[in-house]
């Protein structure tokens, strides 16, 4: 039974693989233990992006420029997905959607992971660090989503979206985030520095996360099976301004931990009285 289960993971494997602009998925082997991702070794390239981590979704192909660095960089140099710093700070993964010819149109960083548990995952914490690097006039923010499907369209389900949103444009959660009133202006910010960051976390429990937020009737997404790689994805989006210079936005800091379901916990916590029953035996 276990081989067959061994061969049937790698067979889930090998099909999520071969999906379009997804490379490979990070497994969860246990409860509990936080996958942490601060992508200190990305460089601005396809290459360097961490086990896991791809660009997908519905626009352009993602462009790849490289490191832009706030304190020797131009507003204007930073088009496509860069690795972005301050000059001694580690890098964060940034992208600008619409600017010159890098147009990156409506797409979607992605996360993907693998319930390698042995057990149902029911929750996700989680926490990441969304950073401004260039301040346009369009006043975006950066929405936090949860599939089972690579591209929720195929399969019409919605997605989970946080109501923990950060705007990068005349927001009281980002005070240092200026209005600008040209279409043309824009200017670089230190996404490492507190005013140009928040720091989003969250549960996504998976038990009562709704397919379809407009018709609860269509039922939740339900725990994360043995096996089953989900799908978690950053989308840029318009808030008010929809118009002008697009902003750079980035993540750093990433941090996700699974939550077993409550039956998952008992019998662990059976596990472990039966072993401090047999551990105390064997002293006495």
């Amino acid at each position: 039974m276990l081989t067959m289960n061994k061969n049937i993971l790698s067979a889930l494997a090998a099909s999520f693989a071969a999906l379009p602009g997804l490379s490979s998925q990070v497994a969860i082997e246990s409860f509990n233990s936080p996958i942490q991702q601060s992508f200190s070794s990305f460089v601005g390239t396809e290459a360097s992006l961490p086990s896991g981590w791809s660009f997908g979704g519905s626009g352009n192909d993602p462009i790849f420029r490289g490191v832009f660095n706030s304190s020797a960089n131009a507003a204007g140099d930073f088009t496509g997905v860069m690795a972005a710093t301050n000059g001694t700070s580690g890098n964060s993964i940034a992208w600008r959607e619409s600017t010159g010819g890098a147009n990156l149109g409506d797409f979607r960083l992605i996360f993907a992971v693998t319930n390698n548990t042995g057990a149902p995952i029911t929750a996700f914490d989680f926490s990441y660090d969304l950073e401004t690097w260039v301040n346009g006039r369009r006043d975006n923010e950066l929405r936090f989503k949860y599939d089972v499907f690579i591209d929720p369209a195929d399969a019409g389900r919605a997605t989970f979206e946080t109501d923990i949103l950060a705007r990068d444009s005349a927001d009281t959660r980002n005070p240092n985030h200026t209005a600008i009133a040209s279409n043309g202006e824009q200017f670089v910010l230190d996404g490492s520095l507190a005013g140009n960051r928040t720091t989003v976390s969250g549960t996504i429990d998976l038990t009562t996360l709704l397919v379809d937020e407009g018709d609860p009737a269509a039922g939740v997404f339900g725990p994360l099976g043995v096996g089953q790689t989900a799908f978690f994805r950053w989308q840029i989006s318009n808030n008010q301004l929809t118009d002008g210079n697009r902003s750079a936005l980035g993540i750093n800091n990433f941090e996700l931990t699974a939550i077993p379901e409550p039956s998952t916990y008992a019998a662990i916590a059976g596990f472990l009285a039966l072993g401090l029953v047999w551990w105390r035996r064997r002293k006495s």
